[in-house]
């Protein structure tokens, strides 16, 4: 991932509060989302999530000009069937948190892995 990624209240120093928050989306309204705009079930879910970040920072008027960059766990197909570990690796995407429209969310985010 080459150029700039841009300064958010992420950057600063970690403190002792914390807040976590838990979603639950029926796989079959994925699918529908899927369905009606192309791409994949991975798709509609790093837009929701992307739109969901893009809501947090505009309620701490915090939304950048451009896209953060974000790591995630990817889980690598399996090359071997009779094996039955899940093999990992970390992709880092660009999520378009600056763009307010989920279908001008790239269908494919470029990403580069890193084997786990």
């Amino acid at each position: 991932m080459s150029g700039p990624v841009p300064r958010t209240v992420f950057n600063a120093p970690l403190t002792e509060r914390r807040a976590v928050a838990f979603a639950s989306i029926p796989l079959a309204d994925m699918k529908t989302v899927n369905n009606a705009f192309g791409g994949s079930i991975t798709n509609v879910f790093l837009a929701a999530c992307t739109l969901s970040l893009r809501a947090w920072l505009q309620r701490h008027d915090a939304v950048p000009d451009g896209p953060l960059l974000m790591q995630v766990p990817l889980s690598l197909p399996d090359a071997d069937a009779t094996t039955v570990d899940n093999q990992l690796t970390f992709g880092r995407i660009r999520i378009p948190v600056q763009l307010d429209d989920p279908v001008q969310v790239p269908d494919r985010p470029p990403c580069r892995h890193r084997q786990a």
